[in-house]
């Protein structure tokens, strides 16, 4: 059956957020206020006629009065079909936005880098530390009024420590917003946790039989996690053991 993208958009964008412009660009565009982004991002997600499960890129922009962010969307049930959502807001010296981290993994680091280079920090996000950037930088890099005298951030190449606690900004159940830091480690396990329940959701779809490997639910587990062995550096990277008898399902 032949689905209309459109059609299937317009339905998502007027349930969650009935004020938001709908753009038949190259791309279709949906252009929403900052406080329905998440719901409207979440309903996309979720949507059974065409899910928008796949976070293509979350880039951040300066538009001069305003800063917002770009979300490129696409379905991995319908590949071909990519949409474009767009917020921004207008405070200059504390932009907010909502994460979309619990709807996308891959936002993550995203959200990290908007902030190191535009300043723009996400509520809920639990890792607000710049990321690419040492803490004490000063300024934002790729907004238009960065100011790139050298003076303010001198080059160096001597060691440095970096804060193993991070920061971050959340709503709590009254609505308000709460400033907070939570240690490294801490996440790093939440993390550790968030890998294993996503296979353990994950594990009887993984792809198994001849010349796949062998068909235990631990060969499986091996192959998602280490594809190629990638996924084996990305873990160590990050501080997260490689060894597959730690995140074994239960």
């Amino acid at each position: 059956m032949i689905v209309d993208l459109k059609e299937v958009v317009k339905e998502v964008v007027l349930s969650a957020a009935g004020n938001a412009v709908i753009e038949e660009k190259e791309r279709l565009t949906v252009t929403v206020e900052p406080g329905l982004l998440h719901p409207l991002i979440k309903a996309l997600c979720t949507c059974e006629r065409i899910p928008f499960d796949y976070l293509i890129s979350l880039t951040g922009m300066d538009w001069n009065d305003r800063l917002g962010v770009i979300y490129q969307l696409s379905s991995s049930k319908s590949p071909g079909n990519e949409i474009v959502v767009i917020t921004s807001v207008g405070d200059r010296n504390n932009p907010l936005l909502y994460s979309v981290t619990d709807i996308y993994n891959a936002a993550h680091l995203n959200e990290r880098e908007v902030y190191a280079m535009f300043g723009i920090r996400f509520i809920n996000n639990p890792d607000m530390r710049r990321f690419l950037l040492p803490d004490d930088w000063k300024g934002f890099p790729l907004r238009k009024d960065y100011d790139g005298d050298p003076a303010l951030n001198p080059v160096t190449i001597a060691s440095r420590e970096f804060s193993d606690t991070a920061p971050g900004i959340t709503e709590d159940a009254a609505g308000n917003l709460v400033e907070s830091t939570t240690p490294v480690l801490m996440m790093m396990t939440t993390l550790s946790t968030s890998v294993r329940s996503t296979f353990n959701a994950r594990r009887d779809a993984l792809p198994h039989g001849p010349g796949r490997g062998g068909d235990s639910k631990e060969d499986r587990y091996s192959q998602w996690l280490y594809p190629q062995g990638g996924n084996r550096e990305a873990l160590r990277k990050y501080g997260i053991s490689p060894d597959p008898a730690f995140y074994r399902p239960s």
